[in-house]
């Protein structure tokens, strides 16, 4: 349990650091943070050109042809995914904690130790005072089940050859339901 607790941790700071590192990646390749394009019209605003940076110089499409500038669309980035070698191992010394729906005393084990085991596959016989009592009530059900069935089935056939009334028989039926 300590083992799965400890990789979550782990999991979760590497997941921190990476999204610290993938934004500080981005605000490199980008250190104004990009800013949405508003359509300029000629005339309107003409103060605001005054805060443009030196050198700026606004050319008009014609003449960015000119002079030799090629515009072109904004597309999404071609990224890429980036494919590291690797190896997972389990931890020398591991242990994984196993339990059982009701105490009791184990009488067989049917694994042997360091073996390979699947979700579900059995491990260990247990003698359990509780389980018995369940078992017990679960066979007792079954039995009753069964013998409640016998009884619908013989009334039925007694209905259908005339020898019961219908009201007797679905009485009968009413009670194994």
């Amino acid at each position: 349990m300590r083992y799965d607790r400890n990789l979550l941790i782990g999991g979760a700071a590497v997941l921190v650091i990476g999204s610290i590192a993938g934004f500080a990646v981005a605000r490199a390749f980008d250190p104004h943070g990009s800013q949405a394009s508003v359509p300029h019209v000629e005339g309107e605003h003409e103060d605001e050109h005054a805060e443009e940076a030196e050198g700026f110089v606004a050319l008009k499409p014609g003449d960015a042809g000119a002079a030799g500038v090629e515009l072109a669309k904004v597309e999404r980035g071609g990224g890429s995914d980036l494919l590291l070698p690797g190896r997972v191992a389990i931890a020398p010394n591991s242990q994984s904690t196993i339990g059982a729906p009701l105490a009791g005393t184990v009488v067989d084990t049917l694994v042997a130790a360091g073996a390979s085991v699947t979700k579900g596959a059995a491990i260990a016989t247990i003698r359990s005072p509780a389980g018995a009592v369940v078992r017990a009530a679960a066979d007792t059900a079954t039995a009753a089940a069964a013998a409640a069935e016998a009884v619908d089935a013989r009334d039925r056939t007694l209905f259908d050859q005339g020898v019961i009334a219908r009201q007797e028989w679905e009485a009968t039926h009413a009670a194994t339901l």
